[in-house]
């Protein structure tokens, strides 16, 4: 029996599965606007960067690890965006790299299950 949950797309808070292309990139932006509009509205104390930033942070790797899922890497790679620069330059690789077209040992590919990418 399959496991309805790894099948939906935008399913943000689930590390099984695979997350297309459009999904990370969708929760990339989201995550990138978040940061913008914190620091737009002006200064803030440090307990309240730390809980935005928190909050913003655990959906985007979360799926970041299901995009590496979705090229057969392992999630561990995530690991990488927390490094100054580099991190950001990793997760622009991850949302523009193709996908592994076949089944592999996470599921079959994100774009089969309903998500495009």
């Amino acid at each position: 029996m399959t496991d309805l949950r790894a099948q939906r797309p935008f399913n943000i808070f689930d590390l099984s599965g695979r997350a297309s292309r459009l999904e990370f990139t969708i929760v990339l932006v989201a995550w990138l606007a978040v940061f913008i509009a914190y620091r737009g509205a002006g200064p803030q104390d440090l307990s309240m960067a730390l809980l935005v930033g928190v909050a913003a942070s655990v959906p985007m790797i979360l799926t970041g690890v299901r995009r590496l899922h979705d090229r057969d890497q392992s999630g561990w790679w995530m690991l990488l965006s927390f490094v100054p620069l580099i991190g950001l330059i990793f997760l622009v690789f991850l949302a523009a790299g193709s996908p592994d077209e076949r089944v592999n040992r996470f599921g079959p590919p994100a774009r089969l299950l309903g998500a495009k990418g």
